[in-house]
């Protein structure tokens, strides 16, 4: 089945390039894209300190490794090694020739690389591995907009980044095993980073035991019954384990903490759970386990203490769909095992009306929105909500500039009563 729905139509539009447009009215909750496989993903590079908080997953395709017991084990003990795992023989060959392994020891040492992004430094091996040196002529990376990384958006070369992309390009090629003799040139390797920078999406692909724990605390069946009482104890560390966070949770959705975004908090998810923005953004859900599935207490926790498997990824289809900070649209990655986007209708589509997703979190100000776009994209965005808050926003900043300024004038303007006795006493000092 193609990714890509009938009642949906690819179109080139002056001002954005490739893009996706409703062929006819579509209701909220549309799926758009279904399950659209990506050409190429990597795993996102986590801080140390936050690597007892990531699921053991595939470098390559961001499939979860191991069973869920295993996976409850890792989390319970808070360490994870394998953080470059490889769910298969043909991942670990596809990444072992695209350099990710020896990469990691030149994302810490080299500064051009940190200041490119490793994980898009690591993407665009990821697609000469996959691809060959000449990546960039074959299909389907050849129908992608592409620009010189140094230049994307704007059309005009930044210096400093060019000076990156060629520290970065003797960077990779003194690393051993990183492919070396497969990399392409300097300026192949720009478009190639330029591609990928435009292109890819952020991807966190939901933890499968979030949607299985859910099915089996429902369920009266014997054999989950079973299983579910095998996993008790682990669950009960992890509880205990997580204990800041569940409390976190719960002042959440009593009120005492808000959503980030202005919301009330609570919403119901229709079987008597509840749901709650978590800081990052991603959906929370309180996960009841009742007693007589456990033989013990119930347990209560939030699905945060199964963290997605995070990275970013480059797809043919979901490529096309281009920005807006009011999107008409969201990228998805419901329970499958890699990390396949769906992209559904957030709100009704009108028939001929461009099909928009958010690259940034929508949560944030326009200035914070337009430096993060820039930064990434290299574009400033001009969707209607930008415009609109960015003129208010002048408006406002004006006035305070304004008030200042008054403020100093009156500050130096000496008072009348001051004036003439200041100018009676020079005509003394003359006479």
């Amino acid at each position: 089945m193609a990714p890509l729905r009938t009642d949906v139509c690819p179109v080139r539009t002056a001002q954005h390039g490739r893009g996706l447009v409703a062929a006819k009215a579509l209701p909220p909750e549309t799926v758009v894209i279904l399950a659209d496989a990506p050409i190429a993903a990597v795993q996102a590079l986590c801080p140390r300190p936050q690597l007892s908080h990531a699921p053991r997953a595939c470098a390559a395709c961001l499939r979860f490794v191991g069973d869920a017991a295993s996976q409850l084990r890792d989390l319970v003990a808070g360490t994870n090694d394998a953080a470059l795992e490889h769910c298969s023989p043909e991942c670990r060959l596809r990444v072992e020739c695209s350099g990710s392994l020896a990469l990691t020891q030149v994302t810490l040492s080299s500064p051009a690389v940190v200041r490119i992004g490793p994980e898009l430094v690591r993407l665009a091996l990821a697609l000469v591995s996959s691809h060959g040196r000449d990546a960039l002529s074959r299909a389907p990376l050849a129908e992608f907009h592409r620009a010189p990384f140094e230049s994307r958006g704007a059309h005009t070369t930044n210096a400093a980044d060019a000076r990156d992309i060629a520290e970065c390009w003797r960077a990779l090629s003194r690393v051993r095993g990183s492919g070396a003799a497969a990399l392409p040139s300097v300026s192949d390797f720009s478009l190639l980073l330029g591609l990928v920078a435009t292109n890819a999406i952020e991807v966190k692909v939901p933890h499968p035991l979030v949607f299985e724990l859910s099915e089996l605390s429902k369920s009266h069946v014997p054999a989950d019954r079973r299983r579910l009482a095998k996993w008790a104890p682990l669950l009960e560390q992890l509880v205990d384990a997580r204990g800041a966070d569940q409390d976190k949770f719960a002042d959440a959705l009593s009120g005492d903490g808000g959503s980030g975004d202005g919301s009330s908090g609570e919403e119901s998810s229709g079987d008597g759970s509840s749901s709650e923005e978590s800081d990052d953004g991603d959906e929370a859900v309180q996960l009841v386990i009742p007693r007589a599935a456990l033989g013990k207490r119930d347990l209560v926790f939030a699905s945060t203490a199964f963290p997605p498997s995070r990275g970013i990824a480059l797809y043919p289809t979901v490529a096309q769909l281009n920005h807006s900070c009011e999107p008409n649209c969201q990228v998805v990655w419901a329970h499958t095992p890699a990390a396949e986007a769906t992209v559904i209708a957030t709100r009704r589509v009108k028939a001929g009306e461009e099909l928009c997703i958010s690259y940034v979190d929508t949560r944030l100000g326009v200035d914070e929105r337009r430096a993060a776009l820039a930064r990434r994209y290299g574009f400033v965005c001009t969707c209607a909500r930008c415009t609109a808050e960015w003129s208010a926003h002048s408006r406002k900043k004006g006035s305070a500039k304004r008030k200042d300024a008054h403020e100093q004038r009156q500050a130096k303007r000496v008072p009348r009563g001051a004036a003439r006795k200041r100018i009676r006493h020079i005509e003394s000092l003359c006479a």
